[in-house]
């Protein structure tokens, strides 16, 4: 796997952790109410999957 960097903005809302289907359904919700909501994905042996 290789490493990026990736800027990160100056301001967000919301920090969703984990990229599974509760994880995405919440960013999606609140980009869709406005809010900056980046997304970070992590291994599943750190927070576990569904």
């Amino acid at each position: 796997m290789s490493e990026r960097e990736l800027e990160a903005p100056e301001e967000i809302d919301l920090l969703v952790i984990g990229a599974g289907a509760g994880g995405m359904t919440a960013a999606l919700k609140d980009a869709l109410d406005g809010l900056s909501v980046p997304a970070l994905r992590v291994p599943r042996i750190i927070i576990g999957y569904c």
